[in-house]
């Protein structure tokens, strides 16, 4: 399960546009894709650095002024929910991020999701490399609304109905296309769409299972 998501900063935006490169964290230097105006010398990314090691006691405070902290928490249980373990908060990589000028906070963007429902029964408080999640998660506060956000997310969003009829749907579409391309390709689909389809099933069961423990500490 692949998704792509354009390079180019949200329209009719004018701040800094990074792209976080191969397994690279912030504080690293990014590539600058486009900015017009905003911050030099990524004085945006290193205030937020700089937040992260901060002691335990002020860190939430001090990251919550610089990142879009709702959007943050929805990509971190997003990512978990589906276990794109190869995204930005387990393993520093597929990330954009875009610097608003006008709320001058910080938003992560996910990007190549390729890796998807690897494992449908991985930890919902896994090993994040990522260090402004790590960080974050350090914090009772940020431990407490990741959690919050997590069981919101799956009583609301994640509809495992929804979500495997619309890849019964597109699996009618991409099969034969596929097919004609590569006739190999084409008889194995059947067998990925399955393994994908059985990972969303077994991934609600685990990650409401891991929160209804958490939820009750």
């Amino acid at each position: 399960m692949c998704l792509r998501w354009s390079r180019k900063p949200p329209a009719d935006k004018d701040g800094n546009f990074y792209d976080g490169g191969f397994l690279r964290d912030l504080d690293q230097p990014l590539q600058l894709v486009s900015t017009k105006d905003d911050v030099k010398n990524h004085a945006d990314l290193k205030a937020l650095v700089a937040a992260v090691r901060e002691k335990p006691a002020e860190r939430f405070a001090k990251i919550d002024k610089l990142i879009d902290m709702d959007k943050f928490l929805s990509f971190l249980a997003l990512e978990v929910i589906t276990w794109d373990w190869d995204g930005y908060p387990m393993n520093r990589n597929n990330y954009r991020i875009y610097h608003d000028p006008k709320t001058n906070k910080i938003t992560f963007i996910p990007s190549g999701m390729d890796q998807m429902f690897a494992d449908p029964n991985g930890p919902i408080l896994p090993n994040f490399q990522g260090f402004v999640a790590r960080a974050l998660l350090e914090t009772p506060e940020g431990k407490e609304r990741y959690l919050k956000k997590m069981a919101d997310i799956m009583k609301n969003v994640y509809k495992t109905g929804d979500l495997i009829k619309r890849l019964d749907d597109l699996e009618k579409r991409v099969q034969p296309a596929l097919a004609s391309v590569d006739a190999n390709a084409g008889r194995d689909y059947k067998n990925q769409v399955n393994r994908l389809r059985d990972g969303i099933k077994v991934r609600q069961k685990s990650v409401d299972e891991q929160l209804s423990k958490m939820l009750k500490k």
